[in-house]
């Protein structure tokens, strides 16, 4: 007669995966002298003992095992009001948000590995291999004796506030006026001509010029006249800043990120800078001096 203990099982013997469930086989692996019954009492003395380790608590914690749900996010993981295509100065919301949430969800794994380690110890019965198991504690202990998390996270979130107190002022000062449907439609119409310009006029040399001239009435934001120009630098226009009248140009390739559409990146950069200056002319930073 040979007796195997639940762990002797698992780290003895063999998965059969031929059958539904899956099984072990209980082969010429599990005939070893070490397994074999050489006492009745000690073999029915071990089963007793296991029978009675087996508390109602410890059954209902194997239906109750630590889980810490993984959180899937993205950028449309936000709320609408904060998706509206307002040119932050900060930068964007949605990315900003995603970023905050990342850096969280790395202290929740941390985390997730600590109560993972503790309970693998709660839940040991051999002392020594419980000895063992503390190493994977001891890994996340500090130089003080303490066990931290997100040490190094930023809880106040950078200058996301700031992101979203920029937002919300922009946002609310538009519907308070009558103007968010008038801005966004201008931020559309602007985008849309800079777009069909560049695929007649492609840029394709570095210091070649993307320019975009906009005329509008301040009191309503409706666009009176509009045109896009680009080409070589000796042709591009003086700049425009005033009420009503505003002439932006960037540079094609002018700090292009890495992996980017250039183009796009020119657009993107004109587009901004002339809709940033449309409504902070209109709502200007009150804490900007």
């Amino acid at each position: 007669m040979y007796l195997l203990s639940a762990r002797q099982i698992v780290e003895t013997l063999s998965i059969s995966t031929s059958h539904s469930p899956e099984s072990y086989i209980a082969g010429s692996t599990a005939l070893q002298e070490a397994f074999r019954v050489k006492s009745r009492k000690l073999a029915l003395n071990q089963i007793e003992h296991s029978l009675k380790s087996q508390t109602y608590y410890q059954s209902a914690a194997f239906l109750d095992q630590l889980n810490i749900p993984y959180r899937r996010f993205s950028e449309d993981d936000i709320e609408f009001p904060w998706t509206l295509p307002l040119p932050n100065p900060v930068g964007e919301i949605p990315k900003m948000f995603v970023e905050q949430k990342e850096e969280l969800r790395k202290i929740v794994f941390d985390m997730e590995e600590v109560l993972g380690a503790i309970d693998a110890v709660l839940t040991e019965k051999d002392p020594r291999r419980a000895l063992e198991l503390m190493d994977a504690l001891r890994d996340h202990v500090d130089g003080y004796g303490k066990i931290t998390f997100g040490g190094r996270a930023d809880f106040h979130w950078g200058d996301f506030p700031s992101a979203l107190d920029t937002h919300d002022r922009w946002r609310q000062g538009l519907q308070a006026d009558g103007l968010l449907e008038p801005y966004i439609a201008m931020g559309d119409k602007l985008q849309k001509a800079l777009i069909s310009h560049t695929t007649a006029h492609p840029l394709t040399e570095k210091g070649d010029f993307l320019q975009a001239t906009l005329e509008y009435d301040p009191s309503t934001l409706n666009v009176s006249d509009l045109s896009i120009k680009s080409g070589k630098s000796a042709q591009r226009d003086p700049e425009i800043k005033a009420s009503g009248h505003v002439r932006m140009a960037r540079i094609f390739d002018e700090w292009a990120p890495r992996k980017v559409n250039q183009t796009d990146y020119t657009i993107e950069n004109v587009w901004w800078n002339i809709m940033r200056f449309v409504i902070e002319e209109r709502y200007p930073d009150p804490d900007f001096d």
